[in-house]
């Protein structure tokens, strides 16, 4: 294998990841925009394919939800309860920006 060619390749691999990581930062920045119409949270996370965001709220914090936005939010959501790092209970609000999957259940 040719040095110069395999250098090469290195470079265009880095310069895809990091275009990669680029682009993924900025649909979650649009995401949070979007999100951020209707709800407040403490905490944001996202699955690898963007098909599940799960908005975290601290102990004892409930979400604001604006009820005049929700329309515009065009995304399946879901309110839960789950627990934090110190086991109290937490409200969650997870976002499904393809819709929920048919045969949802709680698991």
């Amino acid at each position: 294998m040719d040095l110069e060619k395999w250098k090469r390749g290195v470079e265009e691999h880095i310069e895809v990841v990091d275009q990669t990581l680029r682009d993924r930062k900025l649909l979650k920045e649009s995401f949070e925009e979007h999100l951020s119409k209707v709800f407040d949270w403490n905490e944001i996370s996202y699955n690898r394919d963007f098909t599940v965001i799960k908005l975290y709220y601290e102990y004892g914090v409930s979400p604001i939800i604006r009820s005049d936005k929700v329309s515009e939010l065009g995304m399946d959501w879901l309110i839960k309860s789950d627990y934090d790092c110190n086991a109290n209970r937490v409200v969650v609000i997870e976002v499904y920006p393809w819709g929920i999957e048919e045969g949802y259940h709680e698991d």
